[in-house]
Formats: structure tokens, C-alpha cells, sequence
């Protein structure tokens, strides 16, 4: 059997055998996808290689999502890990209606004998000695093959270490799993929480199991293949997932039938399947949650050794019911669903005083009803959301979701950063596997200008959960905040490419097109947002507005929106000061911002990223507000 192949180019070096790229032997992080791209356009080094090829070679024949979007997110994400610019390449060229071609000089290294290195050179694009077309093509197929067959080889070693011995040394990737939505087989729509809660339970439970080697899928992308059809081959592709649990509940009066089964994605084969049964009333159905999960454990113990229990909920039945139909309302992200969240967590509480999980959930009831809706009294909802967080995490100090939750707080409304960061590393340490977490800590790092920290915790966050709205979005947003205009875009479209209608997309693709400068666009971007949210007399205004006297009376006729009586809660002070920023009207700027601080907006800490406000960082009222976010004094 020939050796393993490693492809080196500059100070980079591909390795087939482990799926890694290493820059001066130092593992970079990448994903599947993007990692085979790079694969195969390296092996053939100095060749235009055509986008046809490219979807075949890498997509395959029945490709089944957007490939043209696909392309352009792994051809980014690998110059993004190269540090290549599409304008001045060095490694990977655009070449316009026709494809790609690896310009750098690549070699391809036997790992059994490194000093081939020195005859093993295909050509590059610069002058010099071709080698025979017969030896390149060799090489290049021995490149590719070796790549295909050391993943079906790994595929197999996984495959038999699970059914007959114990992994030895931990896996350098972490295998992905996705918990599909349980099917409602009670016949009663009514108890489609009852399936969620089930599901939301058991990815929480898995999460926890072992972070360094397993990672979950969060329940926001996987519940897209919800009744969907799709096999599951394609599932795992587009999720990234490489075993799959599903699962069904029956209800019949008080018994309840929970069937859970493991699936491996590649080839669609049962790996474990067990069915339980039991009374809904008393601890019954909590006993089922435990027992699902532990059988699972146990199958997944044989990869995945050292893994550790999961925290502890509660032992009340009634709380438990209170919280999944809590947590099944906070994540409709809506003004009613919030309120109705945060009674079911008091439930929850009010049947279990020490159930820290509902102290965690009504915290972020309280915080995201700020961040979506202004309200009167943010000071107090704030200090309210702040106390659930740290009774949270005072009951049950190793529960993740605490720690984000009290993290989340003292970065937004109560401007205590060194804090809030030490509360977020805290939260990611006990389950790296927590997508929120990620998302809201990249959050934070972009607010403090650290950029690139913040685009790598974005991309912990999309890898967890790579098909949620805001998760997505928000990429685009730390995008944004860098200068990164059409980074910010791009991720903003592939928001709506997966929902057209999602409002908070919308509103920040107007904001990144200002920047540009691509009016037309923006106002389209602003027609489609108060369309998608219900408002068709405004979008009608802002088109024909646009078509008459241009963009700047687009922020006109907004300005005059928001003071109606009836504007809340679509605008806050915060986002009026952006839009007398725009129309150089600063002192009307100031004025909001200063109300924006008066009522402890959260939005404040993104005072001195905003590009929006740039026009003002030269004046020292600016300045000063900066100055007293960033102490915390206007807080």
C-alpha cells in the first residue's frame, strides 16, 4: 500500500492522512468542504480548474444545495486561512467565467520518504521546466486518491473501533452529531413541545458528554429537516454531521414511548436503537430522558472515552414540563413568545426553587426582550435579568448555559467587560459545544475591536450550528464592524438565501450597502424589510422616494417614521442616532445617543466599532460617550 501524501506550498502543508492543514506545522482550523477544495485545486497546481469539475469533483453529480453559493463560501474560507487576497493572489486565482488555478508552486510529499520532496514538484505558473504531462497526472491522481481513500479508511477504523474495542488516543477531529427533531406520533399537534422539549433535552445532555471529541449540532439547523424528506447522506452534508439520533414519542394518556435510534450519515446504517416506555406522571418521563441519554453514552463511550455526566436538572416533573414548553417559546424570538417564556420558567421555578436551567432561561427571557424590544424600564428588566443569571449560576456552577447567560448581561447592560469575558471563557470551558456561548462571545470580541478573535469564535458558533438565522447573520456583522463590507454581504445574503424574510438581515444588509455606497441597493434592502415586516404603505414610500429624489430622502422619510407614535419598538434612540449620523444632522445624533444612554441601552457597547458614527469620532462629545461606556459610568 503506497504512503500517505502531503502536498506543501510555501510555508503551508496539507496533510491527506489526517485531513489537516498546517501552517510551519502548526494545525490551522478548517472545514470538510472548503479543506477539499483547496485538495483538490493544489494537486493541480498551475491548471485552470473549471467550476464544472470542481462540483463534480468535490459536490458530486447529485449536488443538492445552492453550489454556486457553496463555491463562493469555500473559496473564501480558504483564502480567509491562507490569508490570500482575491485582488492580489498568491495562491488561489480567479480566473473570470472559466474557474480556478492554484498559482503557488506545490509539491507532493511520499511521508514514508520526505525527500522526494526535492523531485515531486508540479509546475506552477511562472516560466520553467514542465514536467511530462504523464507524471503530473499520476501525481495528481495519487493526490486526490490517497485523499478518498484515507476517508473511506477512516470511516472503517471508526466503524469497527465502535462495535469492538475502546479508542485508544483521542480522535484529532471531533466527530459531529446531529439530534433530528423527535416525530409527535401522539396524534395531538398540542404536544409538539413535548417532542421538542425531548429533543432540546438530549442534544443539551450529548453536548456534554465529551467536548473535545464529540460536537452536536444545535437544535436551531438541525430542526430545518424537520418532516423534510431528504435522506440523511445529504443531510449530513449540508449540516456536516457524521451520525445522526433520531427519534420518536407516542403519548397514550399518561404512558409514553420514547424510540431513539443512532444512524452513521454515510451510508445510512443503524448503529443503536432502543425503545423505552413509562408513566408521564410523577419522575417517569424524566427517568426516560436520563435513560436515552445514558444508553446513547454508553454506545458512543466506545469512541468516545472520558465522557463526562451531564449536569443535573431537577427531579420535578411539573418543573420540567414548565421549562421545555418555556424554552420552546423562547425560541420563537417574538415579543409575545418572550413574555409567555418567561411565565413558564417562574412555573418552572415556582415547582423547583434550586432548577438552575430556568433561572438561566428567564435571564435570557429578560435580556433578549431588551436587545429585540425597547421598553421603559430597561434598567429594571436588566437588573432582573442579571439576578436570574447569577442564582443560576450559584445553584449549579458547572452548567454552561449559567455562565453565557450571566456573561451576556454584564457585557450589555452593565458594561463590566473583564467580567463579562471571564464569564464567557467559563461558560465554553464547561461545553465547548455551546453554540450560543460561541455566538455571543464573538459577539463581545467585536465590540472590543478584536476582530479576528471574533470571526473565530463566528465560526465555532456556524460550525455548531451552521444553518441558524442569527448565528449566520451575525457573522456578518462582525464583518461589518471590521470594515469588511463586502464580507459582511456576503454572509448577510447567505442569512436570507436560507429565509428571505428574515427582518434582521434585511436591516443590516441597508446598513453594510451605505457603507459601499451602493444606494439602489440599500433602498431595495429597506423596501424588503418593512414589506417582510408588515408594513407594504412604507416600502411603497421608500421605493418611490428613492426613484425621485434619491437616497438621502429615503433617510428622510425613515427619520420621519420613527417619530410616529406607533414606531416602537421597530426603531430604538440607538439606531435613530445611526440615521442623523448618516444625514449629518450630528446634533440630533447626539441627542438620541445621549437618550440611548440615559436608558442603559445595550446597544452602547458597540459605540466605538460602529462605522455608522465614524462622521462623528472627531467630535469630543463622541469621544466622551465612548469614554463612559467603556468605564461603565453611564451605567
Amino acid at each position: 500500500m503506497s504512503s500517505p501524501v502531503t502536498i506543501t506550498f510555501g510555508v503551508y502543508q496539507l496533510d491527506l492522512a489526517h485531513e489537516e492543514l498546517r501552517r510551519l506545522g502548526t494545525p490551522l482550523r478548517m472545514q470538510p468542504q472548503p479543506f477539499k477544495l483547496l485538495v483538490f485545486l493544489a494537486s493541480r497546481a498551475g491548471e485552470i480548474v473549471s467550476r464544472e469539475d470542481i462540483e463534480k469533483e468535490i459536490w458530486g453529480e447529485d449536488t443538492f444545495v445552492d453550489f454556486e453559493r457553496g463555491l463562493n463560501h469555500c473559496v473564501r474560507q480558504v483564502r480567509a486561512v491562507l490569508g490570500d487576497d482575491a485582488t492580489a493572489p498568491r495562491y488561489i486565482e480567479t480566473v473570470p467565467r472559466r474557474g480556478y488555478r492554484f498559482i503557488a508552486p506545490a509539491k507532493f510529499v511520499d511521508a514514508a520518504d520526505p525527500a522526494a520532496a526535492a523531485t515531486a514538484e508540479t509546475p506552477d505558473s511562472h516560466p520553467g521546466p514542465a514536467q511530462p504531462e504523464g507524471r503530473r497526472s499520476r501525481l495528481r491522481i495519487a493526490a486526490v486518491g490517497a485523499a478518498a481513500a484515507l476517508v473511506a479508511a477512516t470511516c472503517m477504523v471508526l466503524s469497527v473501533r465502535y462495535f469492538r474495542q475502546p479508542a485508544q488516543t483521542p480522535s484529532a477531529k471531533r466527530v459531529m452529531l446531529a439530534v433530528l427533531p423527535f416525530d409527535n406520533l401522539t396524534g395531538d399537534p398540542s404536544q409538539g413541545f413535548l417532542c421538542d422539549g425531548v429533543t432540546d433535552e438530549t442534544i443539551v445532555h450529548l453536548s456534554q458528554l465529551s467536548p473535545a471529541k464529540l460536537g452536536v449540532i444545535a437544535r436551531t439547523s438541525a430542526v430545518n429537516f424537520k418532516n423534510s424528506g431528504k435522506p440523511l447522506d445529504r443531510i449530513g452534508r449540508e449540516l456536516g454531521a457524521d451520525y445522526f439520533l433520531e427519534g420518536t414519542v407516542k403519548r397514550d394518556g399518561t404512558k409514553v414511548r420514547i424510540a431513539a435510534e443512532l444512524v452513521r450519515a454515510q451510508d445510512q446504517s443503524q448503529l443503536w436503537a432502543e425503545s423505552y416506555e413509562g408513566e408521564m406522571s410523577g419522575s417517569g418521563m424524566l427517568a426516560f430522558e436520563e435513560s436515552v441519554a445514558s444508553r446513547i453514552s454508553l454506545s458512543l463511550s466506545l469512541m468516545l472515552p472520558e465522557s463526562r455526566a451531564p449536569s443535573p436538572g431537577t427531579s420535578n416533573p411539573l418543573a420540567y414540563e414548565a421549562y421545555l414548553r418555556g424554552r420552546y417559546e423562547w425560541n420563537k424570538r417574538n415579543d409575545t413568545s418572550f413574555q409567555k417564556a418567561s411565565d413558564y420558567f417562574r412555573q418552572a421555578i415556582a415547582y423547583d426553587p434550586a432548577y438552575a436551567q430556568a433561572y438561566a432561561g428567564l435571564a435570557d427571557c429578560y435580556d433578549l426582550t431588551l436587545e429585540y424590544y425597547e421598553r421603559q424600564s430597561p434598567e429594571t428588566f436588566a437588573a432582573l435579568a442579571k439576578s436570574a443569571a447569577e442564582t443560576a449560576v450559584k445553584l449549579n456552577p458547572q452548567l454552561s448555559e449559567s455562565h453565557a447567560s450571566l456573561a451576556f448581561n454584564l457585557w450589555r447592560y452593565q458594561a463590566r467587560f473583564s467580567d463579562a469575558e471571564a464569564e464567557f471563557r467559563k461558560a465554553l470551558e464547561l461545553n465547548p459545544n455551546n453554540a450560543t456561548a460561541h455566538h455571543w462571545y464573538g459577539m463581545y470580541l467585536a465590540s472590543r475591536g478584536r476582530f479576528d478573535e471574533g470571526k473565530e469564535e463566528l465560526r465555532s458558533a456556524r460550525m455548531l450550528d451552521p444553518l441558524s438565522l442569527i448565528i449566520v447573520t451575525n457573522a456578518g456583522w462582525v464583518d461589518y464592524f471590521a470594515r469588511d463590507y463586502d464580507g459582511a454581504i456576503e454572509n448577510y445574503q447567505d442569512a436570507l438565501n436560507l429565509d428571505p424574510t428574515f427582518q434582521t438581515a434585511l436591516m443590516k444588509l441597508a446598513w453594510a450597502y451605505e457603507q459601499k455606497g451602493m444606494w439602489q441597493q440599500a433602498a431595495s434592502a429597506r423596501e424588503r424589510f418593512y414589506e417582510v415586516a408588515g408594513h407594504p404603505e412604507i416600502a411603497h414610500e421608500v421605493a418611490g422616494s428613492y426613484a425621485a429624489h434619491g437616497y438621502s430622502s429615503v433617510i428622510q422619510l425613515v427619520i420621519a417614521e420613527t417619530q410616529k407614535p406607533d414606531a416602537k419598538p421597530f426603531y430604538d434612540d440607538y439606531e435613530i442616532a445611526k440615521l442623523y449620523a448618516f444625514a449629518d444632522d450630528f446634533d440630533n445624533a447626539f441627542l438620541f445617543l445621549k437618550r440611548a444612554q440615559s436608558r442603559h441601552s445595550g446597544w452602547l457597547v458597540y459605540l466605538a466599532v460602529e462605522p455608522a458614527f465614524d462622521k462623528l469620532r472627531n467630535d469630543q462629545r463622541y469621544a466622551r460617550l465612548i469614554s463612559e461606556t467603556v468605564s461603565g459610568s453611564a451605567h
